[in-house]
């Protein structure tokens, strides 16, 4: 009866640890650690005390069976530790698209004001290989200096005094482009340099930079090209960006997002289909429309859905884990009344 009553008290322990944010790692670790070494020192001592013999012992059966309970959730902890790992770094990649929200919404402007779609502004924001020129090169690097590097009054006042010795000494020779045109206007090799459009719209490769990212997840979801998503791949996207909401909440606020932008919406909700920059959109403003809704969540598919990977695996525990162990011990009584007889 101890021995019964200690197993149960450990594997109360183990099931314990499934309430705890996952957040919480040493707690979480010392839950799921200490009723696998206690259930180890627990079966030794049991089996000093039991006689060796051939015959098959039930406790034995019931002390391996929650030692493998309690191994079963320490592997669970590490299994929820994995999944952050990977939610924290989809959380990373939201947060950086949500602090380029003015930039998105300017890119949006221009998509708009060129009355092309904004995957091919992205396109032609790229840089783009050009053959340069020494004096191209020169000149570059001169402006570069120029914009990186402010001149002290100092400086200037003694550069003030050395000019004229300075424009004596070029009198005295000729410049490098005199010596060798040629040279200098000959390519020297293919370049990579901001496009003509980024430079006259002000747009930078950092400004861009996680919008890009969701470009290749849209295009990941986009399998037939048609640069729009509906809502079950809406929902998958949303995802890489540890946003997890069930089919009925992406509907609702995929049109609720559509019409507050001025967009028609259809009347059967669920038909709807948004492009990449209404996505891209939606994505930087969600906070605005996840509010959850109990009639959203009524089936355990949607439960599990509008939450993320490691709470889903508590979840599931939470459920599992008691109906293991009760039936466990159903079994164990059931086989040891059998064996009374």
């Amino acid at each position: 009866g101890q021995v019964i009553l200690h197993c149960s008290f450990f594997l109360l322990v183990s099931y314990i640890q499934f309430f705890v944010d996952a957040a919480a790692v040493p707690a979480r670790a010392t839950l799921a650690v200490m009723p696998v070494l206690i259930m180890l020192l627990l079966s030794a001592s049991i089996y000093q005390s039991i006689p060796e013999n051939a015959k098959n012992m039930w406790l034995d059966d019931l002390l391996t069976t929650s030692m493998v309970l309690c191994n079963a959730a320490a592997v669970h902890f590490g299994m929820v530790q994995y999944f952050r790992l990977k939610e924290r770094s989809r959380q990373a990649k939201f947060t950086g698209l949500k602090k380029v929200k003015d930039i998105n919404t300017k890119l949006t402007s221009i998509a708009l004001r060129d009355n092309i779609p904004l995957m091919k502004l992205l396109e032609k924001c790229r840089p783009i290989e050009l053959g340069v020129t020494r004096a191209d090169m020169d000149k570059r690097k001169s402006k570069a200096t120029h914009d990186s590097i402010s001149l002290k009054v100092d400086a200037a006042e003694e550069d003030e005094a050395q000019e004229p010795a300075q424009a004596a000494s070029s009198a005295s020779r000729p410049s490098e482009e005199a010596l060798s045109p040629r040279q200098n206007t000959e390519v020297v090799e293919k370049m990579r340099v901001r496009a003509p459009e980024a430079v006259k719209d002000g747009i930078f490769e950092q400004d861009i930079l996680f919008i890009a990212y969701a470009k290749e997840i849209f295009c990941m979801f986009d399998k037939d090209e048609s640069n729009d998503l509906n809502s079950t791949d809406l929902q998958h996207m949303l995802r890489h960006f540890n946003i997890y909401m069930s089919i009925k909440q992406v509907i609702r606020v995929a049109n609720m997002y559509l019409r507050d932008t001025g967009n028609p919406t259809p009347c059967e909700e669920t038909n709807c289909h948004l492009r990449f920059a209404q996505v891209t959109g939606l994505i930087v403003n969600i906070d605005s429309y996840n509010m959850r809704s109990a009639k959203d969540y009524r089936s355990l598919r949607a439960l599990l859905d509008g939450v993320s990977p490691s709470l889903a695996c508590d979840v599931f525990a939470r459920f599992l884990f008691p109906v293991v162990v009760v039936l466990m011990f159903v079994v164990f009584y059931i086989m040891l009344a059998l064996n009374a007889y």
